[in-house]
Formats: structure tokens, sequence, C-alpha cells
């Protein structure tokens, strides 16, 4: 089974809602991720329309064979500095197939953006009580900025 991460694009918005209001909801698992109402779906796929008109942040979403099951947001920044730094404004793997290595595959692909378009740095946040994403993030290389809550990766 191979995974590809591919840029969101018109033609799958509807099918990568699901991943988005599962974000937005916080789906623990996968009988929450199938409680997820009509409006919430509607409300996640017209997000991911305005994204892609407006072009504030690009979405990547990974696929598994025909489905999709995570998704990441990046987005464009400046260093106190002037340098160029690529946020991780979100990244979600469905619950059905977590830890399964597709978060650390999809957080590589930003690497690669990052440094491909010349950042100083990759950067994200997260809640302090995600000890499965920090867990991840510090495998990376990323490092907890005391006092600020953000997580940093020096390119």
């Amino acid at each position: 089974m191979s995974l590809a991460i591919i840029s969101l694009r018109q033609e799958n918005a509807a099918s990568v809602a699901r991943l988005l209001a599962g974000y937005w909801t916080d789906a623990a698992d996968e009988e929450a991720e199938k409680q997820l109402t009509r409006s919430q779906l509607e409300d996640a796929e017209g997000a991911l329309f305005r994204l892609l008109r407006n072009e504030t942040a690009q979405c990547f979403v990974a696929k598994l064979e025909q489905e999709f099951v995570g998704f990441m947001m990046l987005a464009w920044s400046f260093s106190s500095k002037g340098g160029p730094v690529l946020r991780v404004e979100a990244l979600y793997t469905s619950p059905r197939h977590r830890n399964g290595g597709i978060g650390r595959q999809l957080m590589e692909h930003a690497f690669a953006i990052a440094k491909l378009k010349g950042a100083c740095r990759l950067q994200l946040e997260t809640d302090e009580d995600n000890a499965t994403a920090r867990a991840l993030y510090e495998r990376l290389g990323f490092e907890l900025l005391a006092g600020k809550r953000v997580y940093m990766a020096f390119l």
C-alpha cells in the first residue's frame, strides 16, 4: 500500500471535507468521525473551497489507495530577521489511520517544501495535552521554545 501526498484540488475537496470536519471537532475515534453532521461537512467543504480560491495557504492531503487519510495546511510567514518561515497551521490523520506514519510523512513533505523554498525554519504550535503530536515533532527535530508554546525546526 502506497501513500501519496498531493495538493488539495477542487475535485477532491468534497472527499477531504470529512477530514477537516474531524479535525475541527477533534474526532478521537472512528465512531466520532462517522457522526459528523451534514452541516459540519458542508462547512468544511466550503472552507476548503475558500482556501483554494484565496490561496492564503496550501493544503496537502495524504491518499492511501483511494481514500484520503490525512491532511496538512501550510502558510508562509517571515521571521523577525526577514527570513521566510513555513508554518504548519494544521496536521490531521483520520482516527482509523493514526500511528501508521502518515503524520510523519506529511511533515517530511513540509520539510522538503521548506528546504526547496529556502525557509529558515519550519514552525508549528500544538496543544499542551497532545503528547502524541509533541513526540512526533520532537522526533523530527523540532524544539519547543520556552515561553512561546511554539515548536521550531531550524533549517
